[in-house]
């Protein structure tokens, strides 16, 4: 999540058509003209939907105090190499200046924008999905992760620079005892083939499905990690980011399990370490809106701005009371 007050600022350029003179400018490095370019949704990048003869494009950008070039076009790189690999990802679209990556100059300061072309196929939710589709679903995920296994990039985070991200944002004793303490348990996991590039949000926001197999979006939050916490953020809708609602008898997890297996090598307990990465996530989140919410009020702002920092203050304030009566990662 970005910070809200650079959310806002944006917004504020934004008319009732979800048209901006932002996008505009930034779009004429990619199109000359005859284009319909709408704001499509703002999180930790600015996404905009682009009509052009007939084709859809995704436009996504961020500012350049939210992301740096070396990390966007590292991610483009490994966008590269899982396509090779025949990994259905999403393709970057080369600029008029023959560029995946333009960095723009604009009213408010500069940012780092990309084009993506649309994926065929549909969004579905994981509630329509039968076990079958679970099964297909973890194939896929199991199929990147093959693709993705021995990539290297010292561009790319690991979790221990998550995990010191959160040091250096969150004040609360809480929170900072319990990554302590979980750091002291994911260290101690072997560093194997369970271990890579992780796409961090292979959730059906990121997927469209086309004859039963989905291609993939949104690699902005790739990182090292181990690849259960793919698992564990892809089916978040069953255990809502609870580590003591994970259930792995659940049929749908099993039958993910299955799917993934059937492209990935993965133990049983490697498995049993989701709920530390269950936990190591729901901490990352607490601290990136922590981040967002920072300095965020402003002098007669607009009601979505309260209502949005009210409703990202009140998932800390239960993601704080559940630390504290959850004593998973505690010594």
């Amino acid at each position: 999540m970005m910070k809200l007050r650079l959310m806002k600022r944006f917004f504020d350029t934004v008319d009732e058509k979800w048209k901006s003179p932002i996008v505009d400018k930034i779009a004429a490095r990619w199109f000359n003209g005859g284009i319909d370019a709408r704001v499509l949704r703002a999180s930790a990048n600015f996404v905009v939907v682009i009509k052009a003869e007939d084709r859809r494009y995704f436009l996504r950008f961020n500012h350049s105090s939210e992301r740096t070039i070396e990390f966007i076009a590292a991610e483009l790189e490994y966008i590269m190499h899982l396509r090779g690999r025949g990994v259905n990802a999403n393709a970057p679209v080369k600029s008029l200046n023959g560029n995946y990556l333009e960095s723009v100059e604009t009213e408010m300061g500069l940012f780092h924008c990309v084009v993506f072309e649309g994926l065929p196929g549909a969004q579905i939710e994981s509630e329509e999905l039968d076990l079958d589709g679970f099964e297909r679903w973890g194939a896929s995920l199991g199929g990147l992760h093959e693709a993705s296994y021995g990539y290297q990039d010292p561009r790319i985070p690991s979790w221990k620079d998550h995990a010191e991200f959160v040091r250096e944002t969150v004040t609360e004793p809480v929170i900072l005892k319990e990554l302590a303490s979980l750091e002291k348990r994911l260290e101690s996991l072997p560093v194997g083939d369970n271990y890579g590039v992780s796409h961090y949000d292979f959730e059906q926001d990121n997927l469209f499905w086309e004859n039963g197999v989905p291609g993939i979006l949104d690699f902005d939050d790739f990182v090292y990690f181990w690849y259960t916490c793919d698992i564990a953020n892809a089916l978040q809708d069953l255990h809502h980011r609870t580590s003591n609602e994970y259930d792995p008898e659940d049929p749908r997890i099993q039958a993910f399990v299955k799917g993934y297996r059937s492209k990935k090598r993965i133990t049983d307990e490697e498995l049993r370490t989701i709920p530390l990465v269950i936990l190591f996530d729901k901490i990352y989140v607490y601290a990136r809106l922590v981040r967002s919410i920072e300095g965020s009020e402003t002098p007669d702002e607009p009601e979505w701005v309260t209502n949005l920092r009210g409703k990202l203050a009140k998932n800390n304030e239960e993601t704080l009371e559940y630390i504290k009566e959850n004593p998973l990662g505690r010594d």
